[in-house]
């Protein structure tokens, strides 16, 4: 039965490794490139930047950076659209059209049970997705340093880096095999399940992932540097290189943690009018009446330490999800009519 699931499957897996091989070429093209022309940015004697005496040729490499990542967020959707698309192609094709074609009355009849029958395709298909999504997840990883797109942990970065792009899909398929077994039409199970897949992700990523790792309270300059490193562009005197900055404000000065909002809402109120007075108005209007009212800014941030931590934590909520709809579909399969 599971050589049967791959034949099944086969002219579509054949034609998403086509696709997944000419995107990883694009990513390792582009990749060299952009990081050979940062390179010639980040060193002597630019050094990320328009020193005097250099700033023509300085120009000129700022402009070669420029003009090489200038498709970077086109491939970066294409990238992350990958993993929803596959899984949701992959879940039509397993479960809704064996129904709609009537194919599974065979398979049920005489090759198998309906619980073997599931199985094997949900494990060929998953196997299927592990193949493809490794290695391009690996070089999608590489990219994103080398081009230096986004750190690794913010919301830009974090979906094209690990293997975020294979816990999607895998949920992808699973919940698109669910879907079908009650739907029961490839067109319309492809539709729904992909709406249904797409919200489920945006919850994941503005609703879950914000709260997978504890925050840091540090305190913000008011006036930061920004600087070139081997790793791109971060300011100084914030928030530390490549981390993710979830929010920030004003706190009374030696604060420890953030204030709650009905507190941040006064300080602006009495910032506000401050800068409206005539001390407020004068040179370094902003740093007197931050020292009159006794404010500071300060940020709330996940470090990049704790990358691989969120990566564990978001692909266990993922592979949770997967095998409740999982269960949910062999407790479906075993009262569905042929």
């Amino acid at each position: 039965m599971t050589w049967t699931a791959w034949r099944r499957a086969r002219s579509v897996v054949i034609a998403m490794a086509v696709v997944v091989i000419v995107v990883g070429a694009v990513l390792l093209l582009t990749g060299f490139h952009q990081q050979i022309a940062w390179s010639e940015y980040l060193r002597r004697p630019c050094r990320g930047g328009y020193p005097t005496g250099h700033l023509d040729y300085c120009e000129r490499v700022a402009a070669k950076v420029a003009g090489a990542s200038r498709y970077n967020t086109a491939l970066v959707l294409v990238v992350i659209a990958l993993g929803p698309l596959f899984g949701v192609v992959l879940g039509v094709n397993a479960v809704a059209q064996e129904i709609e074609r009537r194919t599974v009355r065979l398979a049920w009849t005489q090759s198998g049970s309906r619980q073997k029958w599931l199985t094997s395709s949900f494990l060929v298909n998953i196997a299927t997705l592990v193949a493809l999504f490794v290695p391009l997840c690996l070089v999608a990883t590489w990219w994103n340093r080398a081009a230096h797109y986004a750190p690794r942990i913010r919301l830009n970065g974090f979906p094209i880096t690990g293997f975020s792009i294979l816990f999607m899909s895998i949920f992808v398929f699973v919940l698109v095999g669910a879907v079908g077994m009650f739907v029961r039409r490839s067109g319309w199970t492809f539709a729904v399940g992909f709406v249904v897949a797409i919200a489920c992700i945006y919850a994941v990523e503005y609703y879950v992932r914000p709260d997978l790792a504890p925050t840091t309270f540090v305190k913000v300059g008011t006036s930061s540097v920004e600087l070139g490193s081997a790793s791109g562009f971060y300011g100084s005197n914030g928030v530390p290189p490549n981390a993710w900055e979830k929010s920030n404000g004003m706190a009374l000065v030696g604060s420890k943690s953030a204030p709650s909002a009905a507190t941040m809402q006064t300080l602006s109120r009495k910032m506000n009018n401050c800068y409206a007075s005539p001390l407020g108005k004068e040179k370094n209007g902003d740093n007197s009446c931050l020292r009159k009212i006794h404010i500071e800014f300060f940020a709330l941030y996940v470090p990049d330490s704790e990358y691989w931590t969120v990566q564990l934590r978001e692909g266990s909520v993922y592979a949770g999800v997967t095998l409740l709809l999982a269960g949910a579909g062999f407790l479906t399969v075993r009262r569905m009519l042929a």
